[in-house]
C-alpha cells in the first residue's frame, strides 16, 4: 500500500456508505459519518429540473427528514439554468445543514464563493476543487 493511500485510510478508516439510492442522474449516498453525497452517473452532463425532483426525493429519504451536511460532485456537469438554481436554493434547506460543491476550475470556485458572500443563502455553501477539503469543511462545527 502506498504511503498516500495509507494516510487516506488512516484519516477515515471507518467511513463507509451506509445506504444509497440510484436516480436517473446519479448516486445519492449517506456515509456512516453522516455526510450525504451526490455523484452523477458516468456520462451525465445535463440534469433537468424534473429529474432533480427524483434526486430530492432520494435526499429526503436517506436523511429521514433530518438536515445533514451535503457534498455534491458537480465537476462533470454543465451549468444549471436560473430556474434550476432557484429550485436548488429553495429545496436544499429541506435536507441540508451545510453544502459543499465540487466544481472544476479555480476561477469558478472563486466566483461561487464570492457570490455566497453577497447572496447569504439559507444554508452555508462553499465550492471546492478537492473532495477531501470539502469533507473536512463539512465536518467542521
Amino acid at each position: 500500500m502506498s504511503l498516500f493511500l495509507l494516510f487516506k485510510y488512516m484519516q477515515n478508516p471507518n467511513v463507509k456508505i451506509d445506504s444509497k439510492i440510484s436516480t436517473q442522474n446519479g448516486i445519492v449516498s449517506l456515509r456512516t459519518d453522516g455526510i450525504l453525497t451526490f455523484k452523477p452517473h458516468k456520462g451525465v452532463k445535463v440534469i433537468t429540473t424534473e429529474s432533480m425532483k427524483e434526486d430530492l426525493d432520494a435526499f429526503i429519504k436517506l436523511t429521514d427528514n433530518k438536515k445533514m451536511p451535503f457534498l455534491s460532485d458537480n465537476r462533470t456537469l454543465n451549468d444549471f439554468t436560473s430556474d434550476q438554481k432557484s429550485y436548488m436554493q429553495e429545496k436544499i434547506p429541506v435536507f441540508c445543514s451545510k453544502f459543499a460543491i465540487l466544481i472544476d476550475g479555480g476561477i469558478s470556485v472563486f466566483f461561487f464563493n464570492m457570490f455566497q458572500l453577497f447572496y447569504k443563502p439559507d444554508v452555508i455553501m462553499k465550492a471546492f476543487k478537492n473532495k477531501e477539503s470539502a469533507i473536512n469543511w463539512l465536518k467542521e462545527k
